[in-house]
């Protein structure tokens, strides 16, 4: 996780908060016998890298990502506020530079970084209202259906094997 210092040094997400929001992926997870694991957990202040607190996704999600991406975790970085209404943007396990950029009104949401987690193990979105991949997440979008388990799983084992524990 690396979270985004704002301009009085305060994190994005705190690693507690972090902790937390795991908890609670790993809830929403459970059916699919998948969990995660904070690895590391990273306070940055994204001008000293060459990047803004508050980035438009479109040009500039991918130079957040190299900059902290690698094969060996899934990355979550927690910034200011993305452009336009996209309060999330993930890269399909198919391409790099790999990661998932959260807004901070949204990175301690458990379905909205679950859902762009998903996105991670080869999801794309399903229109459903209760279902974690529903384009528009909700107070009740949580369900993973069984096929979807599999897709993850079988995700997980094709691009992220280096990942499990």
């Amino acid at each position: 996780m690396v979270s985004y210092l704002d301009e009085l040094g305060t994190p994005v997400i705190t690693e507690a908060d972090t902790q937390i929001l795991i908890q609670e992926m790993n809830t929403v997870w459970s059916p699919c016998k998948i969990g995660f694991q904070l690895e590391n957990n990273l306070a940055v202040n994204p001008t000293t890298l060459g990047l803004k607190y508050d980035p438009y996704w479109q040009s500039e999600a991918s130079s957040v990502r190299a900059t902290f991406s690698d094969a060996q975790t899934f990355l979550v970085v927690s910034v200011g506020t993305l452009s336009s209404s996209t309060i999330a943007v993930t890269q399909m396990p198919f391409s790099s530079p790999y990661g998932t950029l959260v807004e901070k009104s949204f990175a301690h949401n458990a379905p909205t970084v679950g859902h762009e987690l998903g996105h991670y193990m080869g999801l794309y979105h399903y229109r459903d209202g209760s279902n974690l991949m529903n384009p528009y997440i909700g107070s009740n979008t949580r369900a993973i259906s069984a096929d979807q388990c599999s897709t993850a799983r079988n995700t997980n084992a094709r691009h992220w094997l280096n990942m499990m524990r």
